[in-house]
């Protein structure tokens, strides 16, 4: 059995959001920032589970075209149910940024991330505007803090913290 029959798919809600924070505290490859919240207006949060248990979110903001980022998940995730809980999510808030006016749907991958772009191509995504920077403006404020600022500070101040303290210490 494929892990997409395995996947349920469903609206991010509460109880996720403190479990999704941590994984993106831990994240150090890139700052996965939901700076206009999970849910909000123009912003929707998929969350993909298997067997009750969460492997991911995605979060998609409605703009001039759809943006769909960031993809944040369990760390032990195996890739199957990774690869599955991409394009599930994907193909939700894809059609969500349509049914809102959305001609195009953009996806921005840390270049480091070969796995994950490569799900990101099979999942029908091309490359574009290779040698170009992705800019972003904020045409309404953003609701929620920066993670990375933060992070970095507590990683400077800890020198030596292995990922699984970060939350904590932020905390602290």
């Amino acid at each position: 059995m494929s892990s997409f029959s395995k996947m349920t798919f469903r609206p991010a809600n509460e109880d996720d959001i403190e479990q999704l924070d941590k994984w993106r505290w831990c994240y150090t490859d890139a700052d996965l920032e939901v700076v206009h919240g999970w849910r909000a207006r123009g912003v929707e949060t998929a969350v993909a589970e298997k067997d009750g248990k969460l492997v991911g979110s995605l979060t998609g903001k409605v703009a001039v075209v759809a943006v769909i980022d960031p993809f944040i998940h369990d760390p032990e995730a195996k890739g199957p149910d990774i690869y599955a809980a991409v394009v599930g999510m994907e193909r939700i808030l894809a059609y969500e940024g349509a049914a809102a006016g959305a001609l195009e749907a953009y996806i921005a991958v840390p270049e480091q991330l070969v796995d994950y772009i490569d799900i990101v191509q099979r999942a029908g995504y091309e490359k574009t505007a290779e040698k170009c920077v992705i800019l972003r403006r904020n045409i309404v404020p953003e609701t929620h803090r920066r993670l990375g600022p933060e992070r970095d500070k507590v990683l400077a101040d800890a020198q030596e913290a292995p990922p699984q303290t970060l939350t904590e210490q932020s905390s602290a």
